[in-house]
């Protein structure tokens, strides 16, 4: 399904409200499964193009392995990404990231960068939410937007 206006300005006040409630989110993307960004709260540069388009086939090669080692479909795909050489925090630990990555229907693959050592449940919880969310808003339904610290 191509996103129209209002389901773009929807998915968008969706991602800006999880990103929000969670600082150590990053950023968030939510991308066609063709490589295209849909959505983002990222900077709308050639980067982030990149990052949905490599996040896209992580996620499809993903699923494609799981199929074929007899396990079905892929449900989440997770990276853990850090880097000897990339900047330090503030107390001169290295930036570790997570990428958590899960489909939203057939049409697209939701993306979430948080920097955390480890994803707790909590954030899991959140990509739930914002999953079952986008999912209703591809479909043409109207529901309401998720309240994350409940």
């Amino acid at each position: 399904m191509i996103p129209n206006e209002r389901r773009t300005a929807l998915a968008t006040q969706c991602l800006w409200s999880l990103q929000e409630s969670a600082t150590q989110i990053e950023g968030l993307l939510l991308t066609r499964v063709d490589g295209l960004t849909w959505t983002t709260t990222l900077e709308g540069d050639d980067s982030t193009q990149r990052l949905a388009a490599v996040a896209t086939a992580m996620f499809l090669l993903g699923e494609e392995a799981s199929e074929s080692w007899g396990h079905g479909e892929s449900l989440e795909v997770a990276l853990k990404l850090s880097s000897d050489d990339s900047p330090d925090d503030e107390i001169g630990q290295p930036v570790i990231r997570n990428v958590l990555m899960r489909p939203v229907g057939y049409d697209a693959i939701l993306v979430m960068v948080c920097r955390v050592d480890e994803l707790t449940p909590n954030f899991y919880d959140l990509m739930d939410k914002a999953e079952q969310y986008l999912e209703g808003i591809l479909l043409g339904e109207n529901p309401p937007l998720p309240l994350w610290d409940d």
